[in-house]
């Protein structure tokens, strides 16, 4: 289809410009056309440098734009291209009638470079049976692999999607229009995926596989509008269909073990299906009141085939799966009303209501799986892995109110207030209440600085009480609950509270000043913040903060010159607390002492500082632009215990080596005016990136470094990179 699309969008593109010619384009045509080349010198070849464009290694590249609009009495004709000599090129073509009808249709491509230093031991790579090698030695751990290194080859990771646009637009009369539209976007490349094998955590194989990807999405729009002075209607319908050409994985497990299967199956992404039914409608009413509403039902479906339990032909399967296909099925309703008026020159208010609801029809049913498909008896319901599948709901009800006022001369208060309620099915806490206070000031002091100030502060609480046992007998069968002792019925720990459902105290505020201090020169300050408190959550999220800062300034003493600068800094730090447990026997002694406790404060700090300037010469006719950016990041993590012997020393405060990003880029630019239609121009950029993870470098990729696990990627290549580009450019 993606094909048909494009042969399509050429001849409809050589048909519409031909039209100008035919009506002698040059009195109603109007835009640029911008055709060039660009030279790219990669130190080493790094998909970073070009994730979205497809530019990762030295390189010659065609480099054009155009951007023509024509129009001769009521007809129109747009053209539009980006990036055509690049991986992320988009093409657009729209004519129409004004006040008649249009006709657009487009295409654009974008692709994603995972990973160039990727390997794997695998044949079929890129699909969906993958082999091991003729010959390859499997073993307990990497080491006893002892062809592992020459059994390896490259495989590049990247996917590329495409997107084909067609829409029409017609006019019904004076107050209606009638709009349809269709887009079919492509997926297709390599990931990655996570595969393991083993009987349980203390024997655990993983492996990281290439994930074949072809995705085809289709989506249909259509809507009916109705528009007065004073009334507004309108009809819409949306369709979306995902289809996933690659079912499943096949894998020759590597690794032996006691029972391990030598062929493993993993699902891919299924197919399924989105339709909403939304209507929309407002009237303006006396004394400046204005009052919409939307309302929307949706429906999401799901229904591939399950696969079975076992993929090992010497699995023993006594009961059946509860379902052949997964008959998952999602309904949404949605409403939202919206009244805004202006009952006095100096005061605005308005008043929101938002609900949202979920209705899972998705069967709730009983599984009994075979364990890591060991080739072993099936597990029965008295099992701790039998287990039923939770259809998840919610439902919420908000309510919003906003008030502004006027005070004085450039000087306006706002205040307003939110009242959320969510509730939840399958959750530990089944409904949420939140209160959200805000308050703004923003004042233009003088001619020469404005300023304002925000508060806001939020309470969530829980209604009812936190209850672990909501959520761990919902998936667990009574004939396991009912044996166990009261104190070891919980798979997380009672006094861990998930941070979606958490009793919380959420502040942020902010503030920002800006100065005028001559007609020339203009600075700016801004600061925010938000901070999170779980005081209530013994163990899970504690706190998370973020903090923004803010420094820029712009100069411009002549026309032809301008120049700014600009420094910002973010700061987010978070805790984390837990208890460390095992299960079976030890589950009641070891939750329940204190020496197991753990924390982990994690600090992320991103400096980022740029300046830049613009020239004019002769008046205008030479253009010279410079511009210089950095940016530094720093994320850490520390752990501190809380004293048993088996987390570490006892109470050290243990920390992960620094995870370092620098990014370097300069920038500069002349284009110069060579007739009154013609623009020559010259470009350069430098580019210089460098990360430090202690997680990846160093390590040689799918080697013996790791026993237990299999690499596929490596780090991210530090680079340095050198493009200098030419371009000619003609104006209507």
């Amino acid at each position: 289809m993606t094909n048909k699309i494009a042969v399509l969008f050429i001849l409809f593109v050589f048909y519409s410009l031909t039209i100008p010619l035919l009506l002698k384009a040059e009195d109603g045509l109007e835009g640029s056309i911008t055709i060039g080349g660009a030279l790219t010198d990669l130190d080493s070849k790094s998909f970073k440098y070009g994730e979205y464009t497809g530019v990762d290694d030295d390189s010659i590249y065609f480099a054009g734009d155009v951007d023509l609009s024509y129009s001769r009495n009521a007809f129109y004709l747009d053209f539009r291209g980006e990036d055509i000599g690049l991986e992320n090129r988009s093409l657009y073509l729209e004519e129409g009638v004004y006040g008649k009808y249009k006709l657009y249709i487009g295409y654009d491509e974008l692709t994603h470079l995972i990973s160039n230093n990727s390997k794997t031991i695998f044949d079929g790579a890129g699909g969906t049976n993958l082999t091991l090698p003729s010959g390859f030695v499997r073993g307990a751990a990497t080491s006893n692999m002892t062809n592992l290194s020459s059994s390896r080859r490259d495989i590049e990771l990247e996917t590329m999607r495409k997107t084909g646009t067609a829409g029409f637009g017609y006019s019904l009369g004076s107050n209606a229009d009638f709009k349809i539209s269709f887009k079919q976007e492509t997926k297709e490349g390599t990931k990655s995926i996570g595969g393991t094998a083993g009987t349980g955590g203390g024997n655990a194989r993983s492996i990281v596989l290439p994930e074949p990807v072809d995705y085809t999405t289709d989506e249909l729009r259509a809507s009916v509008a109705y528009n007065s002075e004073k009334t507004q209607l309108q009809f819409d319908y949306y369709l979306s269909q995902f289809n996933n050409d690659k079912k499943s994985i096949t894998w020759n497990n590597p690794f032996t073990g006691t029972n391990f299967p030598t062929t493993a199956l993993i699902s891919l992404p299924p197919d399924n299906q989105h339709q909403r039914f939304s209507l929309l409608g407002g009237v303006n009413l006396p004394f400046a009141t204005r009052v919409s509403a939307i309302a929307e039902y949706g429906m999401m479906k799901q229904n591939d085939v399950l696969f079975p339990y076992s993929y090992n032909s010497s699995s023993t399967i006594t009961t059946p799966l509860p379902r052949t296909t997964a008959d998952a099925e999602i309904d949404t309703a949605h409403f939202e009303l919206n009244i805004s008026s202006r009952p006095l020159s100096r005061l605005g208010l308005t008043a929101k209501y938002r609900y949202y609801e979920t209705d899972n029809e998705t069967p709730r049913d009983l599984f009994l799986y075979v364990n890591n498909d060991t080739g072993g008896a099936q597990i029965t319901a008295s099992n701790a892995e039998a287990l039923y599948n939770l259809p998840y709901d919610y439902t919420q009800n908000k309510a919003t109110f906003d008030a502004s006022y006027y005070l004085f001369s450039g000087t306006t208060l706002k205040a307003g207030y939110d009242y959320d309620i969510i509730t939840r099915d399958y959750r530990e806490v089944n409904r949420t209440i939140e209160n959200t206070y805000r308050a703004r000031l923003n004042s233009n002091l003088s001619s020469f600085a404005a300023a304002g100030i925000n508060l806001a502060y939020g309470e969530r609480r829980i209604f009812g009480h936190y209850d672990e046992a909501a959520l761990y007998d919902a998936y667990h069968t009574e004939a396991y609950i009912n044996p166990l002792a009261t104190n070891v019925r919980f798979d997380n720990h009672p006094d861990l509270r998930k941070f979606d459902i958490a009793n919380r105290d959420r502040t942020r505020y902010g503030t920002n000043v800006t100065l005028f201090p001559h007609y020339t020169t203009t600075m700016g300050l801004y600061y925010s913040a938000t901070k999170d408190d779980y005081e209530g959550s013994l163990m899970g999220l504690k706190y998370s903060k973020n903090n923004t800062y803010t420094v820029d300034a712009t100069y411009a003493p002549l026309d032809i010159i301008s120049t700014h600068a600009y420094y910002t800094r973010e700061e987010i730090d978070s805790q984390q607390a837990g208890r460390a447990y095992d299960g079976a026997a030890s589950k009641a002694s070891q939750s329940t002492d204190p020496t197991r406790d753990w924390w982990a404060d994690h600090s992320d700090n991103v400096d980022t500082v740029g300046i830049g300037t613009s020239i004019g010469f002769m008046e205008n006719k030479l253009i010279i632009g410079a511009d210089y950016s950095y940016s530094e990041s720093t994320s850490n993590i520390k752990f501190k215990t809380g004293g048993s012997t088996a987390l570490g020393a006892s109470g050290t405060v243990e920390g992960l080596p620094d995870l370092k990003t620098k990014l370097q880029t300069v920038n500069t630019s002349a284009k110069y005016k060579l007739t009154k239609n013609t623009t020559v121009g010259l470009g350069y950029q430098y580019e210089n990136y460098k990360s430090d993870d202690w997680a990846t470098d160093g390590f040689d990729i799918a080697s013996t470094i790791l026993a237990n696990v299999l690499t596929l990627s490596g780090s991210v290549p530090d680079y340095e990179a050198h493009q200098a580009m030419l371009t000619v450019a003609y104006n209507w």
